[in-house]
Parts: structure tokens; C-alpha cells; sequence
């Protein structure tokens, strides 16, 4: 097994775009990253920033990324078999670097977390089970009161506070902790950069009060991806995202891409909402936690 790290998206998308192309789905999250990161190349950092590349002699067999913002700037990881895992865990270490942080589709996150939890002497913790969901076929929820528009860059303002939010609402809605990982607040120039480029934000609003977002990511490789999706608590339980989050697949299908989303598994609500509008599971997730022991 070989692996590559690029710290330009554009490099790595020049390797592993018909990789990425075979599954935009499952892989929607890394595609949709390294997309953002060549429209918008991102300032300087100082933590190890990269896309990887897991080679099985000419043929791709796993990619993985480390680009988020907060926390321990946890790693990504894509379906993939274990020898390609265990191949990541041992090219980070040869080059000095450890994570204290995972993301991605089971088993290959587990397998990775443990594998370094041992390396480290760490314990691998599962903070958040989720789920990629896929739509296919909207089923249509009874429309609630009020309007539908897209948010321009003249809503950055009112967008910012609501994005700010919105780990912790979901955090409190599935009665669990918000982790580390999950405290990057954009700025206001983020917001509108990625606006610039495609982000769109759906806003249902009932008497020119914002009750309900749903966001939807740059297509990337004939996928988008839904997200994320926030009612205000005191506007819960009226139908907003139901409807928004079918408008908003609908649109992404009409456009002739694939539609999915990710849940909190532990989130009944979401979990619900989703599947009776046409969701179905595709894949299982999730994300670690290394804690160090004493």
C-alpha cells in the first residue's frame, strides 16, 4: 500500500476525481470539501492540513482528509478496507503525526481510531453515531403556513447567528453533549464567499421572520448534499423542515444529481422526518473521540 498527502485540493482532485466520481455519494462529504478548497483556496494554518490518496499498486482503494477547522481537526475517512486504513495510521505516524479525532463511514472510522488509539496508548470513543441517507423519490409532506426564498449575500447577516446555533440545537435535540469538534462558528466572509460560489441556503419564513434553514452544499461529482437543516426551537413541530428539506431534494433531483443528507443517529426526530418524506439509509457512520489515558 502506498499513500499520498496533498495539501492542494486541485492536486488531489487531478488524482482522485474519477475515484470520487465512481461513489459521490458515500464520498460527498471529502468531494464537497476538496471542491470548496479549489474554488476557495483557504488561508495558511498551523496544523497538518491534507487530502490523502491510499494506493493499492496503480489502483485507488481509499481517501481520507484532515481540513477541519476546530477541535483536533479530526480526520475523514471514506469507506475503504482495512489494509488501506491501517496503511493511513502508519504513513501518520511515520511523518511524526497523530489525531485525536475521526469522522467518517464505519468500519474504516472505527478501524482507524482504534488503530491509532493503540499506536498512541489512547482509548477511541465514539461521540456521534450518524447515517447518510440517500432521496431518490420525494414523498410530499402537507405544506406548512408561510413562504419559501433563497438567501442571497444580503442575508449574511441573519444567516450568522442561525448557523452559529445550530450544532448546539442539534446537540440538545438528540440529549447529548456538543463535542469539540463541533464549536467552528464561519465568519461573515466565509458565509458569503461560499455564497459566491454556490452554497445556497433555503429560508422558509413566516411573516418576514426566518423559522426555518436548510442548506445545500456545491454539487460535487452529480451529488448534493443537504445540510444543515435547523428550525429554531420555538418553531419546532410546525412541518418547516419537512417541506424545505423535500423542496430542497426535489430541486437537487430536478437538476439531474443525487440528493443526501447525514443524521445524527440518535436524533428520533431528524431520523423520522426524513424517512417519511423518501430518505432512505444508505450508509452508517460516525464520529471519535481518542482520549488519553493517564
Amino acid at each position: 500500500m502506498q499513500v499520498d498527502f496533498f495539501t492542494d485540493a486541485t492536486d488531489f482532485l487531478a488524482v482522485a476525481g474519477d475515484y470520487l466520481a465512481a461513489d459521490p455519494v458515500r464520498l460527498s462529504v471529502l468531494a464537497t470539501n476538496a471542491e470548496r478548497g479549489a474554488m476557495l483556496p483557504p488561508e495558511p494554518v498551523d496544523w497538518p492540513r491534507w487530502y490523502a490518496v491510499v494506493r493499492d499498486g496503480a489502483s485507488i482503494v481509499g481517501v481520507a482528509m484532515r481540513t477541519h477547522p476546530a477541535g483536533e481537526h479530526s480526520v475523514w475517512l471514506g469507506g475503504q478496507p482495512q489494509a488501506a486504513v491501517s496503511a493511513l495510521v502508519a504513513a501518520l505516524l511515520a511523518r511524526g503525526e497523530t489525531a485525536l479525532a475521526a469522522n467518517g463511514e464505519l468500519p474504516a472510522v472505527q478501524q482507524f481510531a482504534d488503530a491509532m488509539a493503540s499506536a498512541i496508548g489512547a482509548v477511541a470513543v465514539q461521540d456521534v453515531p450518524t447515517r447518510l441517507w440517500e432521496l431518490t423519490t420525494v414523498k410530499w409532506p402537507q405544506q406548512p403556513a408561510g413562504s419559501l426564498r433563497e438567501a442571497t449575500t444580503d442575508d449574511v447577516d441573519r444567516l450568522l447567528p442561525l448557523l452559529a446555533g445550530f450544532m448546539a440545537q442539534a446537540a440538545e435535540q438528540a440529549a447529548r453533549p456538543l463535542h469539540p469538534g463541533e464549536t467552528f462558528v464561519a465568519t461573515a466572509q466565509e458565509v458569503r464567499e461560499q455564497l459566491q460560489v454556490g452554497r445556497r441556503y433555503l429560508l422558509w419564513e413566516v411573516d418576514g421572520q426566518i423559522v426555518h434553514l436548510t442548506g445545500i452544499n456545491v454539487p460535487a461529482f452529480g451529488s448534493a448534499r443537504i445540510g444543515p437543516v435547523l428550525t429554531p426551537k420555538p418553531f419546532r413541530g410546525k412541518g418547516y423542515a419537512a417541506w424545505v428539506v423535500a423542496t430542497a431534494g426535489q430541486q437537487i433531483l430536478d437538476a439531474g444529481l443525487r440528493a443526501c443528507l447525514y443524521t445524527d443517529v440518535t436524533n428520533p426526530v431528524s431520523n423520522g422526518v426524513y424517512a417519511r418524506i423518501g430518505f432512505e439509509a444508505l450508509a452508517d457512520s460516525a464520529e471519535y473521540s481518542l482520549v488519553t489515558t493517564p
